[in-house]
């Protein structure tokens, strides 16, 4: 951007085979020779005036454009963020509420089984009882695993990164199981 605007002044090039060490008819620097090169020198940006000014304002539009895309960029990161937080806030809430479920239906299975023992109820009711303690334990696991995959995604999103160290279990386990698929 700064040298687009540069273009706009004149340049001066000194050098030994112009200005005052160039050589007239008899081998000696003249006068007219010093002017009409500093002349050409300080006049060739005004001939070029529209070309510099479209490459400035080119350069602009490229930096604007470039601004543009990194806040686009920045934008959609601090979403993805937010929106990662957010689903492992509530995530956590429902894991806590699906616990309180939990131990709810564990006390009525215990209820309906010691009211089963005393004859008092029968045992379609522990069956029940049984079967909302499984389906909320069952919901309770669903929601930790929705959890941990949102507490997966936050970390990703704020650039963090999984890397499997090769002697690990998990990379053994993984390279047997590959080649057990290669194998059938």
């Amino acid at each position: 951007m700064g040298v687009a605007r540069a273009d706009r002044y004149p340049k001066f090039n000194l050098s030994l085979s112009d200005g005052i060490l160039a050589s007239s008819y008899l081998g000696l620097p003249t006068l007219t020779d010093n002017l009409f090169s500093a002349a050409l020198n300080a006049t060739s940006p005004i001939f070029n005036a529209g070309r510099i000014t479209a490459h400035i304002e080119q350069n602009e539009s490229r930096m604007r454009e470039s601004q543009l895309g990194l806040q686009q960029t920045m934008l959609s990161a601090l979403k993805e963020i937010e929106d990662t937080r957010s689903d492992l806030v509530n995530g956590d809430a429902q894991v806590e509420k699906l616990g309180g479920a939990l131990g709810a239906s564990g006390q009525a299975l215990k209820l309906s089984t010691e009211l089963y023992k005393g004859g008092a109820s029968s045992f379609l009711d522990v069956l029940d009882a049984q079967e909302a303690y499984l389906r909320d334990a069952e919901s309770l696991n669903q929601a930790k695993r929705e959890h941990a995959q949102a507490a997966v995604a936050l970390y990703r999103s704020l650039g963090g990164g999984w890397d499997v160290p090769a002697n690990s279990d998990v990379a053994k386990t993984k390279a047997k199981s590959s080649t057990d698929v290669a194998a059938n």
